[in-house]
């Protein structure tokens, strides 16, 4: 059984750039609900999407595989992922003993 996890996502759009500021834990139970906001809100339109995950608590193998795909489908795309790390020790972990926080493009002012 999936427990129910605190999670919300907020959406700010400025011309061709989007931001999705992520709160809470980005987990199995929680990772559609990603999916779907970014089906509904990537246009071809847009130049730069910020996965703002300053604020997020926790995540899951599943939450990494999200922004992993995510950061693969903007290499294919014709607009750039930007990441903001998290600031919480517990969610930064996961990105720093899988090497991902080396990998992914995170923000160079971002606390990894």
């Amino acid at each position: 059984m999936i427990r129910p996890t605190k999670f919300e996502i907020t959406d700010t759009r400025d011309g061709d750039r989007l931001t999705l500021a992520v709160t809470g834990e980005l987990d199995i139970g929680s990772v559609g609900v990603l999916a779907e906001r970014v089906e509904a809100t990537v246009d071809p339109d847009l130049s730069e999407l910020t996965l703002d995950l300053r604020r997020l608590d926790f995540i899951d193998s599943t939450g990494l595989r999200s922004v992993i795909e995510l950061s693969q489908r903007a290499e294919q795309a014709s607009w750039r992922l930007r990441l903001l790390a998290p600031e919480g020790e517990a969610a930064q972990l996961v990105f720093r003993i899988t090497g991902m926080d080396a990998v992914l493009p995170f923000d160079e002012g971002s606390p990894k």
